[in-house]
């Protein structure tokens, strides 16, 4: 939407009024301008309210008597996760501060991305806006031709879909390309599911009895922007809660930097899988067990100059999906059919998209537990399981053109993390100086066009 700034909508003092850190010495132009100005002036800014990852942008034009502007703008956050008594949180996106010299009827444009999101067992849209968070790929349940098969049987298999990144953030001065402020990248993710104990079928559960659950931890973190070109996301590491010795690891994707797309994660893989005679992770007469490690995806290159208010590349690497089955050769009872699959988190848009994090995924049953029938014969219990690590931030951009006097990249510490189900999106603020015998701009922008897009 297009800001028409007049007298009437000009407010004094925010909780970004204050002076910003300088990163580069005042030109001398700027100073003399400085000392003829009266006290910066805020100017109110329309912020991104949506809440299915839209970007919005808003245009300002300069009225007489402003000689500079102020700004700050974040990246948008990188959806969380929440489930089974853990939380993992998305990263924030940059924070960039910056003074342009301007002069009368300059078209200043902010770019306000859209945050990440999470919603488990659904698909959710990343974050948009000057390039976008990384997209989750279609169901397997209806594409895989392994999922579909085992999803035909009896089981009690889930499938999950990690955070999406943040969008990345952008400022244009003349249509002119000032600065990015890369997106956060989506937490990791996980899921487990296990054999429990039918009383009905199998009368009191005994103490001996031990599923293949795994400890609970705190999830991966997803990268957040801003400390130097942004951070990667964490990786994650689990082990089993009755079964001592094997673990299993999925790693984070790594930051955009300078242009280029952040690395996917590399592979985490199956730990000490043979320190603990009592869980097995391979296929024999009683059990058919499937799993697999997947390295994460590199996000996309960007360019400053492919168009101007577009999406110049930069997107977040997408999600990559990794399975685990095991399935039960004799007994048909959907407790002894297990599986997990996981859509991993996906990378934060910016001056060079984040990777996504890996996908690590286990299945196996325990090889000295024997038990009473379910529906004939004995039985041990089985498990599956498949996590993901955090995805890596977008990097950001601030450009060396004369109209920028002073500026800097900087991680956002006030934002809050999102929490799952929700949205955090960018947010900006911006000032300007007047001389003072220009107090009241009498240009309405009337010219301006509301606008919107991703």
């Amino acid at each position: 939407m297009a800001s028409s700034i007049s007298r009437r909508r000009v407010i004094q003092g925010t909780a970004w009024a204050t002076p910003i850190v300088i990163a580069s010495s005042a030109v001398p132009v700027y100073a003399s301008s400085r000392e003829k100005c009266v006290p910066d002036i805020s100017v109110p800014v329309n912020q991104n309210l949506t809440n299915d990852g839209s970007s919005t942008l808003e245009a300002f034009t300069i009225p007489a008597g402003v000689e500079t502007v102020t700004f700050r703008i974040t990246g948008g956050v990188g959806g969380s996760y929440r489930g089974l008594a853990m939380h993992g949180s998305g990263g924030r996106g940059a924070l960039i501060t910056g003074t342009l010299a301007v002069k009368e009827n300059d078209v200043l444009k902010f770019v306000l991305a859209g945050g990440g999101a999470y919603n488990r067992d659904k698909p959710t849209e990343p974050g948009k806006g000057w390039a976008n968070g990384g997209s989750h790929g279609p169901s397997y349940k209806t594409t895989d031709a392994r999922t579909v098969k085992f999803f035909e049987g009896p089981n009690t298999a889930e499938e999950y879909y990690g955070p999406t990144g943040g969008g990345a953030s952008a400022v244009f001065l003349n249509d002119k390309l000032i600065a990015v402020a890369g997106g956060g990248g989506g937490a990791g993710t996980r899921f487990y599911s296990y054999t429990v104990w039918n009383d009905m079928q199998s009368g009191p559960q005994p103490k001996e009895f031990l599923p293949l659950v795994l400890e609970t931890t705190e999830a991966a973190q997803g990268g957040s922007g801003g400390a130097g070109n942004g951070a990667n996301g964490s990786s994650f590491s689990e082990i089993y809660k009755f079964f001592p010795g094997p673990s299993i690891r999925a790693n984070g994707g790594f930051a955009g930097e300078n242009g280029k797309g952040g690395a996917g994660a590399a592979t985490g893989g199956l730990r000490n899988m043979d320190s603990n005679a009592s869980i097995i992770f391979a296929t024999n007469d009683e059990n058919d067990v499937f799993y697999e490690d997947v390295a994460g995806k590199s996000g996309e290159d960007a360019t400053l100059d492919r168009n101007s208010l577009g999406n110049n590349g930069g997107t977040g690497g997408g999600s990559v999906v990794g399975r685990a089955f095991v399935d039960n050769r004799q007994f048909t009872h959907k407790y002894l059919h297990q599986g997990a699959l996981v859509h991993s988190s996906t990378g934060g848009g910016g001056y060079g998209g984040g990777g996504s994090g890996s996908v690590t995924t286990a299945s196996a049953y325990a090889s000295d537990q024997r038990w009473v029938k379910y529906d004939r014969g004995g039985w041990a219990p089985v498990g599956a399981a498949a996590v993901s690590g955090g995805a890596g931030a977008g990097g950001s951009y601030l450009t060396h053109d004369d109209a920028l006097l002073e500026g800097q990249i900087l991680p956002d510490l006030a934002t809050r993390p999102a929490t799952a189900l929700s949205r955090i999106n960018a947010v900006a603020e911006l000032s300007w100086c007047r001389l003072p015998n220009n107090e009241d701009p009498k240009k309405e922008n009337s010219d301006n066009k509301d606008n919107k897009g991703e």
